[in-house]
């Protein structure tokens, strides 16, 4: 499911809160009595972000930081250089910046140079996952010429083609390894604003960065997105190719480069097929779960797939795959209730978990006389769906 802001940095808190708490107690500006000279490492009379990174960081001793945020806040001017004059600001610029992060719950930033995933017997930090993201798309966010000339442009979401004619790759002989479908697993992140910040996911299809996820998550596109990658990169989704809001899919691509990517099935799985699932539940990211298929439900006049294996909000938009590590399915949405009020079309909408809700949320229900517990059902985009705005998938 997609992860309201709130949700998401709830999420953080619960992972790790001390770490950027801890790091300010007992801090102030005691602590920086070398000044602009030792800030100043090529003594050129300027201070760059880079320069000042490592300053506040051997002072500080606090990683925990934004630094880019602080760096303008030091910057008065925005020239991208800081000045003598404007780094005697810097004690009451850390102070306004950590009072900021205190208030909001920013996340840490891992940095650049972070690594999402390194294999599939090494730890993942989701502390780690959630801040890299989170910065790096607030980072590219302001960037509208960069975002221009990678191709973005806004989407007509109203009047968007629910089938796309693009061809993808011949399907692969050999079976992908469970590390290549993490690897083909996006962390996207968007929303536009602080406030409105989500992660889900998506699973690219094609070396050239065409990608599936749901159309909920990809309807935040004309306020961008960016795809956080298993190997650190992070990529602008630069197209949004086609949609089925009915349906719950979505095609994008990303920004031109080579990318690691998963072939979709020829065939829809059966009843009782085996599945996998590789998702991002709750902040835990590139999680395994692994079930069956229980049934393909029909809700309305829209059939889906109902799977055994665990997920829940933040998983929206991963991949279901088959035994042959091929994709069948999207992570889409949960719903709760006996079959004839899921299977109502007036009711579907209603009974839809909103995002961040739990299984044991059921205000919607009280006043109806029951000792039944409401069934939580786990709802998935399936291959039909995926076929249909992929017809050209019937080559591979």
């Amino acid at each position: 499911m997609v992860i309201r802001a709130w949700f998401a940095f709830l999420g953080w808190m619960v992972f790790a809160p001390p770490m950027p708490l801890s790091a300010w107690q007992g801090r102030g500006p005691q602590e920086l009595a070398i000044g602009f000279a030792a800030a100043d490492s090529n003594s050129d009379g300027e201070v760059r972000f880079e320069e000042l990174k490592v300053y506040l960081t051997e002072r500080l001793g606090d990683t925990s930081l934004p630094m880019t945020s602080l760096f303008e806040k030091i910057d008065a001017n925005g020239d991208g250089a800081i000045d003598p004059a404007e780094f005697e600001n810097r004690h009451a610029a850390i102070e306004a910046v950590r009072a900021a992060v205190e208030e909001s719950f920013v996340p840490v930033d891992p940095g650049q140079a972070f690594v999402p995933f390194r294999g599939l017997d090494q730890p993942i930090s989701d502390v780690g996952v959630f801040g890299a993201i989170y910065h790096r798309y607030m980072e590219q966010l302001p960037q509208r010429e960069a975002w221009k000339s990678a191709g973005w442009k806004r989407a007509p979401l109203s009047s968007l083609a629910e089938q796309s004619s693009l061809s993808l790759p011949p399907k692969v002989v050999e079976k992908p390894s469970l590390e290549q479908l993490v690897r083909a697993t996006l962390v996207i992140g968007g929303g536009g604003s602080d406030e409105e910040f989500f992660v889900g996911g998506g699973v690219i299809i094609s070396p050239d960065g065409l990608a599936v996820t749901n159309y909920h998550i990809a309807e935040a596109f004309n306020k961008k997105l960016v795809g956080l990658m298993a190997d650190g990169r992070v990529v602008r989704i630069t197209e949004f190719v086609a949609g089925n809001r009915a349906t719950d899919i979505a095609v994008v691509r990303l920004e031109t480069g080579q990318y690691p990517w998963v072939p979709l099935s020829s065939k829809s799985p059966t009843m009782a097929e085996d599945v996998i699932v590789v998702h991002h539940t709750e902040n835990r990211f590139f999680t395994y779960d692994r079930g069956y298929v229980k049934r393909f439900p029909l809700i309305g006049s829209r059939p889906w797939m109902e799977i055994s294996a665990d997920y829940a909000p933040g998983g929206s938009g991963c991949g279901i795959f088959n035994s042959n590590h091929e994709l069948v399915g999207l992570v889409s949405t949960i719903v709760m209730g006996d079959g004839p009020m899921i299977g109502s079309s007036e009711l579907m909408d209603d009974m839809v978990l909103e995002e961040g809700d739990s299984a044991e949320n059921t205000e919607d229900l009280e006043g109806f006389e029951t000792d039944i517990v409401p069934l939580v059902v786990k709802l998935a985009v399936p291959w039909s769906a995926i076929r249909a705005i992929l017809p050209q998938s019937e080559s591979r």
